[in-house]
């Protein structure tokens, strides 16, 4: 996961309007953290872990390229430790992304039933033609959540991909649905 992913995750589940504010937000939240271990200070998030700074004695050490023996001078560097919660989860699974991933298809999903259950088809014809069409749809939609759970452990880009396939699809299902209830 990197930095553009975790602005869409925000604005994806904070609810801002445009991804920029998601940007800015997280842009504080690191800036603030970055600042308090600046000045010394820890920064300790509930279930989540503690930001800080750990001094580093000098010692000696190797030259990687030639191999000369070197003095490594004291220094300063962040650390981070987990807290319990959060070691627990990694430790675990991966069951928040599958919980969100599922979450979303479901809003996926009703927004389609919602916009066919919309339309006023009079021609029982059309009514039944499209009555399987979302029969079929609900059948794709249960086996692509029970594949979800075995791509769940291919990482985030392939879950990416999946996420704006799916809403790529539902936008093309939902245009054509629209386009269908305007001829009837």
């Amino acid at each position: 996961m990197v930095k553009e992913d975790l602005i869409q995750l925000i604005h994806d589940e904070v609810g801002l309007e445009t991804k920029k504010q998601a940007a800015e937000t997280l842009d504080a939240i690191l800036d603030s953290i970055t600042e308090a271990l600046g000045s010394g200070d820890r920064v300790a998030l509930r279930n989540f872990g503690t930001f800080e700074v750990r001094h580093m004695a000098a010692k000696k050490g190797r030259n990687p390229q030639t191999g000369d023996p070197i003095i490594i001078p004291e220094h300063n560097r962040p650390a981070f430790s987990p807290g319990k919660e959060f070691a627990e989860r990694i430790r675990t699974s991966d069951s928040w992304n599958w919980k969100r991933i599922t979450r979303e298809i479901q809003k996926m999903r009703e927004s389609l039933e919602k916009t066919t259950s919309e339309m006023d088809i009079a021609n029982p014809e059309s009514r039944d033609y499209y009555s399987r069409k979302i029969a079929g749809y609900q059948r794709s939609y249960n086996e692509l959540v029970g594949k979800l759970e075995g791509y769940a452990h291919a990482g985030g880009g392939a879950l990416r991909e999946i996420k704006g396939g799916l809403q790529r699809a539902l936008e093309e299902v939902t245009d054509a649905f629209k386009r269908a209830a305007d001829k009837f």
